[in-house]
């Protein structure tokens, strides 16, 4: 695509404003990027967009290689490197009709095209559709295998002399071979653990741990000054825990990851959280909600004024849901702005803060500062006390909407979590706009799960038919029966009797009660909702959620 095609039709579309396209010609011309990626990096257009402009300019079709997977014939007919020199993927081959879909992130790109057909041993028609550069990297590393090889650099660091000038280039070649490594089995956190003699390595994935390699010790000393370099931290410091940031360009995508050591009997315990921008911008329908919860969730976001509260534990996707609310109602129109800790994900149209213990700026002192901003839209990442409490429901009764996270089991917990952290509940009469709970589970892997006996402990509606199934591992989950999670959300909004019970000063049980007998749907239920069609297992919905299934019902 042509620059002055590129920038003609952002414009026209609307997709970006005119200042924004300038900002983004200035930072290309000073890193020496490509444009397409510097609107991508600073937020003014999504890789989805880019490639329907694409599609649009070339007047070909586009497609999504995250959803796709390629037939053997296809990938036999070009080898790996071949399809990364010329940047395209084969998706589709059909023996009959001799005709292979091409995926290329150019569709005007003859000199690919020629080098392609030049290869091919016998006459194939081509037909080219597009998409993203960062995806057509990904399918090839994923399906073609990956370069680095982990127990290759080992093998070359044991050959090594073992002065620093011998092992050095090894050990940075091995970080990043793990670091690829995780990212490709989509890890959300990467654990280096020394232990006696050994370094123990595991991989968080779908938020279960998995132990993926077991090296000796002696390795570990420098991949962790590897590491502290990378993350700016001192690497003279083994005594106090650190923090830092990397950023990192892997399969095509830039990452960020958030870095934390701590100091342990055996050593510096490290641990990498790989923060993956594109998989906490969802929409609500990417988070796996139903076109109920959905419509609702939206619905309740864009009220003026009003507290929202995110439950559940650590893990439970609390975060990624607000930055997606944040996402669906940002707006050149609106103020958003946030107290977090730390930032994970930056945004544009968004003004985004963190807390700062030693400058004493908490959540509570940060609320009271942003009122100050005139905001619309606040969002705090965590409400943890009492002082952070109070300001909530101030910043609220201004005429501000408030979200935030609590920990607490369900929606309706939230009020016993509330009075445990000194709040008086009367303050939530006029201005609680929402509770809402979810869990993350895993979902079953579509090419290897099976069908089973539905479980005797639960009562399944009799007006639905019921579809479980339990999971059996493949070469497409990586053996453990699951591919990807989605959410389990409980969204409770108060009726006017349990508005006035809580101006009424009532109990957390009394509230709990009213809501039930108004037929809340608890998370355990929405849960069930998943096992019936299908889409998790029984022994994943009793690992996430806590709930007594012996005496729960669907009723759904």
């Amino acid at each position: 695509m042509h620059t002055m095609q590129l920038t003609d039709i952002v414009i026209d579309t609307g997709v970006v404003t005119p200042d924004e396209l300038r900002i983004a010609q200035t930072e290309s011309q000073k890193t020496g990027k490509r444009l397409e990626q510097t609107l991508i990096s600073n937020g003014f257009v999504s890789a989805e967009q880019l490639r329907e402009i694409h599609g649009s300019l070339d007047n070909v079709t586009t497609v999504d290689l995250k959803t796709l997977s390629p037939d053997a014939g296809a990938l036999n007919l070009l080898d790996r490197q071949l399809a990364r020199q010329h940047l395209v993927f084969p998706l589709y081959y059909d023996a009959t009709s001799a005709t292979l879909q091409l995926v290329m992130a150019r569709a005007n790109n003859v000199t690919a095209l020629d080098a392609i057909q030049a290869h091919l041993t016998r006459k194939v028609t081509i037909r080219v559709v597009i998409a993203s550069t960062a995806d057509i990297l990904t399918a090839i590393d994923r399906c073609y295998g990956v370069d680095l090889s982990i127990d290759g650099i080992l093998h070359e660091l044991d050959s090594a002399g073992g002065t620093a000038s011998d092992t050095a280039r090894p050990v940075v070649r091995l970080v990043d071979a793990l670091l690829s490594d995780a990212v490709r089995r989509h890890a959300s956190d990467l654990h280096l653990e020394p232990e006696q003699n050994a370094l123990r390595i595991r991989y968080r994935v779908n938020g279960v741990m998995r132990q993926i390699r077991c090296l000796h010790l002696d390795y570990w000393p420098p991949m962790l000054v590897r590491i502290k370099v990378m993350a700016g931290l001192n690497i003279a410091e083994s005594r106090a825990p650190q923090d830092g940031r990397l950023s990192l360009t892997i399969e095509g995508r830039s990452l960020d990851c958030r870095v934390s050591t701590f100091p342990c009997v055996a050593g510096e315990c490290v641990v990498i959280r790989i923060l993956n921008r594109s998989s906490s911008l969802l929409s609500f329908t990417e988070l796996g909600l139903n076109d109920t919860q959905a419509t609702s969730l939206s619905h309740i976001v864009r009220r003026p004024q009003g507290l929202i509260l995110v439950t559940g534990p650590t893990g439970s996707g609390k975060s990624t849901t607000l930055y997606s609310v944040v996402n669906d109602i940002r707006d050149e129109s609106l103020n958003v702005m946030t107290m977090e800790d730390p930032v994970e994900y930056q945004m544009s149209m968004v003004r985004q803060s963190s807390v700062n213990p030693s400058r004493k700026l908490d959540f509570a002192s940060g609320i009271r500062s942003i009122l100050r901003q005139d905001p619309d839209v606040i969002l705090v990442g965590e409400t943890r006390d009492q002082a952070t409490a109070d300001m909530l429901l101030k910043a609220t009764l201004t005429g501000h909407l408030v979200m935030s996270t609590l920990h607490s089991l369900s929606a309706l917990s939230a009020f016993a979590r509330l009075q445990d952290l000194g709040v008086n509940l009367s303050h939530l009469s006029d201005n609680l706009l929402a509770l809402i709970a979810q869990r993350l589970v895993r979902v079953l892997c579509e090419h290897c799960k099976e069908p089973t006996d539905p479980p005797n402990d639960i009562a399944f509606d009799a007006d639905r038919p019921v579809s479980v199934y339990q999971p059996v591992g493949c070469r497409h989950c990586d053996g453990s029966g699951y591919l990807g999670r989605r959410v389990v959300m409980e969204i409770y909004q108060p009726s006017v009797e349990v508005h006035r019970l809580l101006a009424d000063d009532a109990t957390p049980g009394v509230l709990i009660r009213q809501a039930m007998a108004e037929g809340h749907s608890s998370l355990s239920q929405q849960g069930l909702i998943l096992l019936q069609s299908g889409v998790t297992s029984y022994a994943e919905l009793r690992r996430v959620i806590n709930s007594d299934w012996a005496v729960t019902h669907a009723d759904v």
